[in-house]
């Protein structure tokens, strides 16, 4: 048609609009409003993990993570690939820290905790 947009003729979009999307009448059954979804199972642990921890007790020691290492500004750390640096500043960021440190090989960069796995020489 010579009026309105496209091949289909006026506004009325693809087949024209009768009303059918706004109306409730295309559902079927109970309205989601009223829908519980059932509560979720606790996980557990799967029998062979279960039997993995009966056999080994208690020798396998959990390591702190490296997040618990409190790192300030000051501090030596070492990193497997820049190699020794000092932090230059350490800002918390929700539960990891953004910590800037200069290395001696590469220069500054910033790091986050958990990833950097830094370690302090002993």
């Amino acid at each position: 048609s010579a009026s309105g947009f496209g091949a289909f003729g006026g506004y009325s979009g693809y087949g024209g609009y009768s009303g059918y999307a706004r109306s409730n009448s295309y559902r079927s059954g109970p309205s989601s409003e009223s829908y519980s979804y059932p509560a979720a199972k606790p996980k557990t642990q799967s029998k062979t993990a279960q039997r993995f921890d009966e056999m080994i007790g208690g020798a396998v020691k959990k390591e702190a993570p490296a997040a618990a290492q409190k790192l300030a500004p000051g501090d030596i750390v070492l990193h497997k690939k820049f190699g020794r640096g000092m932090v230059l500043s350490a800002h918390p960021l929700g539960n990891d820290v953004l910590l800037e440190v200069a290395f001696d090989s590469c220069g500054t960069k910033k790091l986050m905790q958990n990833a950097a796995r830094l370690t302090k020489p002993e």
